[in-house]
């Protein structure tokens, strides 16, 4: 697979992440299509073409996927068998490139978690129902790039303690966000008495979490983004509420 990874600044930065993306994207659907890293991922297709143009040394066309689109139909591919441990190993290998690449500059909040931040805060709370399970399955592959990005940067955070707790108390918002998330699609529409208190209970340790970061004053946008889930979490259950039969709300 050709690498471009020795590219650096801010456009060696993302292209390394966008690779993280659909590495992680390929090893966990198993086959695809251009189109399906472009939807899975939220990366341009464009880019996805190429991305998978270059690395035919590891993928393998399987067949062709038929579709009323344009086109008539979209070449199916999947990692090479004997290639998926490397692949594997290609995901840590661009987490330490990415370390590199970062290296001497001051701390900012990765690349990853951003991501993560904006698709768990933004748009799976605008997405329709239908949509919602797809984008949460986007942010699992997402949250694992955030996780091994911030445990590089970690290593060589360059001002102690309270640059390392930054990151941690962001990482530690971005998985309330998830956790919320993940509790309003087991919830769905249909009420659930359990489901609900859950949802509720977790509500609760969300709230306590940002109300020590808001106290802590380090993570400010964190706090905002965590609190607008949790009020979108806190509407799924008033809702959840309403369609529960009243004998399993008193039901101990």
């Amino acid at each position: 697979m050709q690498d471009a990874s020795s590219a650096r600044g801010p456009g060696g930065s993302r292209a390394t992440l966008n690779r993280y993306h659909l590495l992680g994207a390929m090893l966990h659907v198993g086959e695809f299509t251009v189109r399906d890293l472009a939807q899975l991922t939220g990366i341009n297709q464009h880019t996805v073409s190429t991305f998978v143009t270059r690395s035919l040394d590891i993928i393998e066309p399987t067949g062709r996927q038929e579709t009323t689109q344009p086109g008539g139909q979209f070449i199916k591919y999947r990692i090479r068998p004997e290639k998926v441990e490397s692949a594997r190993a290609s995901i840590d290998e661009q987490f330490s490139r990415l370390a590199a690449i970062r290296s001497g500059a001051s701390v900012d909040v990765p690349l990853g978690l951003r991501a993560v931040e904006d698709l768990l805060s933004r748009r799976f709370q605008r997405a329709p129902n239908d949509e919602k399970a797809q984008l949460f399955e986007l942010a699992q592959i997402r949250i694992e790039t955030a996780r091994a990005e911030v445990a590089a940067l970690l290593m060589q955070v360059p001002g102690g303690p309270p640059e390392s707790q930054r990151l941690t108390d962001r990482l530690a918002a971005v998985e309330h966000m998830n956790d919320l998330c993940a509790k309003q699609l087991d919830l769905g529409s249909s009420g659930n008495a359990e489901k609900t208190r859950n949802l509720l209970q977790l509500v609760a340790d969300s709230q306590a979490l940002a109300e020590g970061l808001y106290k802590s004053g380090e993570c400010d946008p964190a706090v905002a983004l965590l609190n607008a889930a949790i009020g979108a979490a806190v509407n799924a259950a008033m809702h959840g509420l309403e369609t529960v039969p009243d004998a399993e709300l008193t039901a101990p």
